[in-house]
């Protein structure tokens, strides 16, 4: 029963119980994947964790940082924590903030988890990445990096040539965007506007046959229009008179 309290509350038990937990969406091939990685970190370095306080001699630290990853991200608000309760760190594209530091002991082991998971998209530097979980050996001053999806918002608007009498209707495949339009000056109305990550594609389709023309569309064929959300975009909607 000692024997396992102890490693229950190890690094080492800490470790797997984190990293197991976050294999739990994976499928059984990453699973086993994974737990090969896993013992071959635990193998190669985690078996040093106090080498040399265990000699008598005082154990060697490292700092481990968290930082952005190399791509800058946008609209989002993510989140890395360890499961020793350490690190507690918070994103959104500038500086992180909170608990995104730790100095321990050579061959400290962390495990990391990174949410939102939707916009997680990857770790830099990290000794074992499984989805948005990092396994992480000290055994060096270390900068594990924390790339997020950003989050961009897409409008429909009016066309930039007055219209009034229409009534039209601006519908995605999705069920996402359901916008109304008469024209100028009354603004649209109803689910005009989406925030999505980086990447998201809209398939736009415009109704009744009054529709006229698309403005700022990347791809238009008649009345549908097919965005693909890479920054913030206002796509415009003309019908006849």
């Amino acid at each position: 029963m000692k024997a396992w309290k102890w490693f229950r509350y190890s690094a080492v038990g800490v470790f797997l119980a984190g990293m197991f937990s976050a294999l739990q969406g994976c499928t059984e091939t990453e699973n086993i994947q994974a737990i090969i990685l896993l013992l071959l970190l635990l193998l190669l370095g985690g078996g040093g964790a106090n080498e040399g306080a265990n000699n008598g001699e005082a154990a060697n630290t490292f700092t481990l940082n968290l930082a952005n990853g190399a791509a800058a991200f946008s609209g989002v608000t993510g989140n890395v924590i360890d499961t020793n309760g350490l690190i507690n760190c918070n994103f959104d594209g500038g500086a992180p903030t909170g608990d995104c530091a730790e100095t321990a002991d050579d061959g400290t082991v962390f495990a990391l988890t990174a949410t939102p998971v939707s916009n997680f998209s990857n770790w830099e530097n990290c000794d074992v990445p499984v989805a948005n979980a990092c396994g992480i050996t000290l055994d060096a001053d270390k900068t594990v990096g924390v790339q997020y999806l950003s989050n961009f918002t897409l409008n429909i608007v009016n066309g930039a040539a007055n219209f009034s009498g229409a009534d039209g209707t601006v519908t995605d495949g999705g069920g996402l965007i359901n916008c109304f339009l008469e024209g100028d000056p009354t603004p649209p109305a109803g689910d005009c506007t989406e925030i999505a990550i980086d990447g998201t594609m809209f398939t736009l389709t415009a109704t009744p046959s009054s529709f006229q023309n698309w403005e700022n569309c990347d791809l238009p064929a008649g009345n549908v229009c097919t965005v693909t959300l890479d920054a913030n975009e206002d796509v415009g909607v003309q019908y006849l008179e």
